[in-house]
């Protein structure tokens, strides 16, 4: 018998654990956790649901909903252990999504892998649609260092940046559907990552991109973003930014660096690709819309 619990804090040690039993999912430390709980739009994990098994925490979601201004997304992902597959758990946690506030009006939304072939099948057994695709890239030879355009420089960001970081947070990902703004404990977080990494790049003294990037898991680095404003486009500056950010990583002593792409934008993955990203798997963003009118 088991029972679907509320996410404490205290779980955090053993959600780790679950996560790190998966074969599917990248491992994670307990602190890494802790801050993607503490993330605002998880408003401190309070939709989270765990299930033991004698005492053993063997499932796991996490769930949040998103007010994207033309409607609501319940975004959530399903996690059990691969002793305790088909025995019902991913199906029962399905029902507490449902059931959860905002629910019966917002899309139901959930991230998998093009290689989670079983947990992809669980979604369309239940009715979710694939609606969206991301390229997952890992750095595959060095890249050429290149020459920023005259008047171009890039320097490192301070927390007297982080207006502008923020500003540019949303030059790049408001279009998203599922964007959500970077508020000042979000920005603070990501600060404390391993290895957190932002270059800036000015244009006569006014700050026109970024780079962010920091330790993920182990030796990963994760190239997190790669933002310009529009009108400096095409003029090689992302290239620059993006090539010392790898160097950065890089010295910092992470041997793999990673990021990850949406697969229509395709001047982004041709920049990756110029900065030797080859696409190793995909994301899949499967959606189920709200029945009735």
């Amino acid at each position: 018998m088991y029972a679907v619990e509320i996410y404490r804090t205290t779980d955090a040690a053993d959600a780790a654990a679950l996560l790190n039993s998966v074969p599917e999912v990248p491992n994670i430390t307990e602190a890494a956790f802790r801050s993607f709980t503490e993330l605002t739009f998880n408003r401190g994990a309070r939709d989270f649901r765990v299930v033991r098994v004698e005492g053993r925490l063997t499932a796991l979601l996490t769930s949040t909903l998103f007010d994207e201004g033309d409607g609501l997304i319940r975004h959530f992902r399903i996690v059990v252990h691969p002793e305790h597959r088909r025995h019902g758990l991913a199906s029962r946690l399905l029902e507490e999504v449902e059931a959860q506030e905002g629910s019966e009006r917002a899309i139901r939304q959930c991230n998998s892998q093009r290689s989670w072939s079983s947990g992809n099948g669980f979604l369309e057994s239940k009715g979710f649609g694939l609606v969206g695709r991301e390229l997952l890239m890992r750095l595959s030879h060095e890249p050429a260092e290149r020459a920023l355009a005259d008047g171009v420089q890039v320097r490192a960001a301070t927390p007297q940046d982080d207006a502008l970081w923020a500003e540019l947070h949303g030059v790049g990902y408001a279009q998203r559907e599922d964007y959500c703004p970077l508020s000042a404990e979000d920005l603070a977080i990501e600060r404390n990552r391993p290895d957190f990494t932002l270059l800036l790049a000015e244009v006569a003294g006014r700050v026109v991109g970024l780079c962010h990037g920091y330790r993920d898991q182990g030796t990963e680095g994760l190239l997190n973003s790669v933002v310009a404003r529009p009108e400096q486009r095409g003029r090689g500056i992302a290239a620059a930014r993006g090539t010392r950010a790898i160097g950065t990583l890089r010295a910092l002593g992470n041997t793999n660096i990673t990021l990850n792409v949406v697969s229509t934008n395709a001047p982004a993955t041709r920049l990756y690709t110029r900065l030797g990203f080859d696409t190793y798997d995909e994301i899949w963003t499967f959606q189920r819309r709200v029945e009735g009118p």
